[in-house]
């Protein structure tokens, strides 16, 4: 498993785009003002990206709640050859699994989403599908 970066579930897009695009200067790799996705590159290897946190929760099909913010405002991104391998191997252990291994055709990937002990948000994803 090698770490691929953080996705910021964010609130006001817009606002954390300009941000890491205009005042930290981040490359911008994907998405622009007005979307629900994006990423920058942090370096060679890791990459930042933001994602609107509404479109987090009706991804993993959870009500969305802004009182619930507190909770998933990050998701740590791990990336993997083979997404059932992992899923197979966490079934068998006391992980919560938050989303089973879905394709995800707008994302580019197949993910699985579980929590850590401290119930922070982990995706762990294989790419393969062509945007």
């Amino acid at each position: 498993m090698k770490f691929e970066g953080t996705r910021l579930l964010v609130e006001d897009f817009d606002t954390a785009f300009k941000f890491y695009s205009e005042v930290l200067g981040f490359k911008v790799t994907w998405g622009k003002p007005g979307d629900a996705y994006a990423s920058f590159e942090v370096s060679d290897e890791i990459s930042l990206s933001i994602f609107t946190a509404q479109y987090m929760d009706e991804a993993l099909s959870i009500p969305y709640a802004k009182e619930r913010r507190a909770k998933d405002n990050m998701v740590l991104i791990f990336s993997v050859d083979e997404v059932e391998t992992i899923y197979d191997r966490l079934i068998a252990t006391d992980t919560t699994i938050v989303a089973p291994p879905s394709d995800r055709p707008g994302w580019g990937n197949r993910t699985l989403h579980i929590r850590d002990p401290e119930g922070n948000l982990i995706a762990v994803s294989y790419t393969h599908l062509t945007l």
